[in-house]
This record gives C-alpha cells, sequence and structure tokens, in this order.
C-alpha cells in the first residue's frame, strides 16, 4: 500500500529518508511543510549567488551574500 511504505533506506546510512518521507506526509495533508516557498526560494538564490562567484573566478568566501528575502 502506497500509503504505508516499507522503508526504502536505512536509516543509519541515509539522511534523505526521513526528508523524503516528511514530503509524502505533507502530500498526504498528514503534517505541514516545515519550509515555506519563501525559503525555497531563498536557498535557491544564495545557490545560484555562489555559483556565479565560482564562474567569476572568485572566492565563494569572499565577500559578504545579503540575506535574500529582506
Amino acid at each position: 500500500d502506497w500509503r504505508h511504505p516499507t522503508r526504502l533506506f536505512d536509516e543509519s546510512r541515509s539522511f534523505m529518508a526521513p526528508m523524503a518521507e516528511h514530503v509524502v506526509a505533507c502530500l498526504d495533508d498528514l503534517v505541514a511543510p516545515t519550509s515555506t516557498g519563501l525559503d525555497g526560494l531563498a536557498a535557491l538564490e544564495t545557490i545560484d549567488r555562489i555559483e556565479f562567484q565560482i564562474r567569476m573566478g572568485a572566492s565563494v568566501l569572499q565577500g559578504r551574500l545579503r540575506n535574500v528575502g529582506t
């Protein structure tokens, strides 16, 4: 039954298993998401800025990334 899946991963070896289970529980309306769409957007903007710095040859730690979303 897809609503009660067996564990696909040995929890001691997979950090992704709890995240996947949380997503399924959210889709089944069993729990509220732990993060918002704005949180996801902020994370993507941060990753994009880091990638841009790398492509430009700058150190990722050089300078400060502005706090996105504020």
